[in-house]
């Protein structure tokens, strides 16, 4: 069975590395190691490959953040194949300390206007969440300018870390199975 592996974020150069685009970051990195690359088809990416023998899409939206259902909605109908079971959204989550993941099954957006947006799109919340803690911002700063901001150095390590155990956990959700995998990256 075919997975779908979604990385949400914002496309451009501006948005490039900022918090936001946490799920980009995640895909870029993965698409390498798994040598995918990725074709433009106007509202997303997409990358197709396997992950060992298992068949795997790696989609990013080019619609910007809030409209990202869009894009996956646009893929999955011209897919028709596509299950929720076996799909991982990839964002960051301002509730997460910096660098911790959570990678949970089904559930709300929890505020986030992306994944708010796949749910609505798509009509389901059944399909794996990776969330990438990303901190809240000082106090008086408004969220929608920290979430567009990009990490300074001290984050940027932490950031690259959790970047890279993102990528094992996708692995392990994969190949070994979503309890293994929360049981074993979830903390």
């Amino acid at each position: 069975m075919t997975w779908l592996i979604i990385g949400l974020g914002n496309p451009g150069k501006k948005y490039e590395n900022t918090r936001h685009n946490i799920g980009f970051n995640v895909i870029n990195l993965f698409a390498e190691e798994i040598k995918i690359s990725f074709l433009n088809k106007k509202i997303y990416d997409l990358g197709e490959g396997y992950l060992g023998s298992t068949p795997i899409f790696l989609l990013k939206p080019l619609t910007f953040m809030n409209l990202s259902g869009k894009a996956v909605v646009d893929f999955v109908k011209y897919k028709n194949s596509i299950e929720g079971s076996k799909t991982i959204v990839i964002y960051d989550d301002l509730d997460l300390p910096l660098g911790k993941l959570r990678l949970k099954w089904n559930g709300s957006g929890g505020g986030h206007r992306g994944v708010n947006s796949v749910i609505s799109e798509w009509g389901t919340k059944d399909f794996f969440h990776l969330k990438i803690g990303i901190g809240r911002p000082p106090l008086k700063q408004l969220v929608e300018n920290y979430v567009l901001e990009k990490f300074n150095k001290e984050e940027r390590e932490i950031i690259d870390s959790a970047i890279i155990k993102a990528i094992a956990c996708i692995r392990t959700l994969i190949e070994e199975g979503p309890q293994i995998a929360m049981n074993k990256f979830n903390g």
